[in-house]
């Protein structure tokens, strides 16, 4: 019973996301598959940014009233949608049962099952790695899972004073993946971490799906196919997507907007700006460091609006505005709510010294070459630009190594500036590291050359 109680916490988060996504894409032009992806994503975090409204509320029976809101909304798209409903947009998923039917298997379609197969072990692995075993990270614990846990009984048995469980925030910390382990307790009747834990390979899955489409249209189903496998076989990665850090969470979205940004300035369909400008703002709502990563978002925007965009001043002024209104809507109420209850910021201890930056290229080297669990990628990867570094400079790749760049330089702002920083790289660097890693996974796609195999098989 427990197991359908949790499929149906995660079914609303869905129903929600996907509601929002066919309000910015009515003629379903991105792919059924990729669709279900994103709306889970967009719905996780709507759905948690909606129970933080309604904590502060002093009203009762919130799960369930989020329930029928939710529903209704959903029930009344489907109605709004009835005739223009179709099942034929779900032709665009990958269909396995054509290469196995084939007699004369080709070379394409062989490595094209390997390769599907791989990543649906490392997928396996992730959750039945997850779901095995009740939390057990001391950060996953501490930030984010007995919060959870604490509103969940504040709810059950005090709801009244749930909203003081929210100023117990001492670190300022964002809620939203304590409020979705929230979201699932209360679904399945007990806090059961075990089983809430099955949030991460749920967003590694969407990334990776994410990920594929991206990369489709540059490399074909082969060249896609493969560097998703390269994306989810990277030990560290993958290892996050079994524990309750809020580092994957917050990559996942990070990762999922420049995929996003890049296939926008690629096809120039509005349908991809909106997830793009979503899932930037829902960085600032998962971890602290989100508010640069979106900075980030912001900063590739508005290059590209002054750069190549040739359309006119005020739709240039148009897409600004959408982007920052986004984070008025889902980022500004956590801040405004930490300054109210006056948090301090735990970043705002800073110590300029010029002598931690040998210091902190040093242990950096050391950490992403040899020590990390990263295995030969960014060997690879930094190999890939020395070689191909005028391929890295054209068109919408440009914006990929930008993004790589201004990434890089908020991790020399906070080693450099912040106290102590440098001193704590061996315990946070590779987590501080992820959100990268995707993009640059992403960006190996686009600029290394694609070989070329006789493609006999349609997928």
């Amino acid at each position: 019973m427990i197991f359908l109680k949790l499929f149906i916490g995660i079914l609303i988060a869905w129903l929600f996301g996907y509601v929002i996504v066919c309000w910015f894409d009515a003629e379903k032009k991105i792919q059924a598959l990729e669709r279900m992806a994103l709306s889970y994503l967009v719905g996780q975090g709507s759905l948690t940014l909606l129970l933080f409204m309604f904590f502060l509320l002093p009203i009762a029976n919130r799960i369930t009233i989020v329930t029928l809101m939710v529903l209704a909304l959903f029930i009344l798209k489907m109605f709004l949608d009835r005739k223009r409903w179709s099942f034929s947009h779900f032709n665009s998923f990958i269909n396995i049962s054509r290469l196995i039917k084939i007699k004369n298997i080709s070379l394409f379609a062989l490595i094209i099952i390997i390769l599907f197969a791989g990543i649906t072990f490392k997928v396996s692995y992730s959750f039945i790695e997850a779901c095995s075993k009740p939390e057990y990270s001391w950060d996953g614990a501490g930030n984010w899972t007995d919060a959870g846990k604490n509103y969940f009984y504040a709810d059950k048995y005090w709801p009244d004073k749930i909203v003081k469980e929210l100023r117990n925030t001492v670190n300022g910390y964002p809620r939203s993946l304590s409020l979705m382990h929230y979201w699932l307790f209360s679904c399945m009747g007990e806090a059961n971490d075990q089983w809430s834990k099955i949030i991460f390979p749920i967003e590694l899955l969407c990334l990776l799906i994410i990920f594929y489409y991206g990369l489709k249209p540059v490399r074909g189903h082969l060249g896609a196919l493969a560097f998703t496998y390269l994306l989810c076989s990277t030990p560290l990665f993958l290892y996050h997507s079994t524990i309750g850090y809020a580092d994957l969470t917050k990559t996942v979205y990070f990762a999922g907007a420049m995929i996003y940004f890049y296939r926008w300035l690629q096809t120039k369909q509005n349908y991809y700006f909106w997830p793009f400008a979503f899932l930037a703002a829902f960085t600032t709502w998962i971890k602290l460091e989100g508010k640069a990563l979106y900075a980030i978002g912001l900063a590739l925007l508005l290059f590209y609006l002054w750069h190549s965009c040739q359309e006119s001043l005020k739709s240039k002024i148009l897409y600004i505005g959408q982007y920052l209104s986004l984070f008025v809507i889902i980022g500004l109420p956590w801040q405004l709510f930490t300054m109210f209850i006056r948090v301090p910021d735990p970043q705002s201890v800073i110590s300029l010294s010029f002598f931690k930056y040998f210091e902190f290229h040093d242990k950096m080297y050391s950490l992403m070459f040899m020590e990390g669990s990263w295995g030969l990628f960014w060997v690879i990867f930094t190999a890939a630009l020395l070689f191909f570094f005028k391929r890295q400079m054209k068109g919408e790749n440009l914006y990929l190594f930008l993004a790589i760049l201004l990434f890089y330089g908020n991790l020399l702002f906070i080693y450099l500036f912040f106290h102590n920083a440098v001193n704590d790289m061996v315990a946070t660097f590779n987590r501080v590291l992820l959100p990268i890693y995707p993009v640059a996974v992403f960006n190996l796609g686009c600029v290394i050359p694609a070989l070329t195999i006789n493609q006999e098989v349609k997928i």
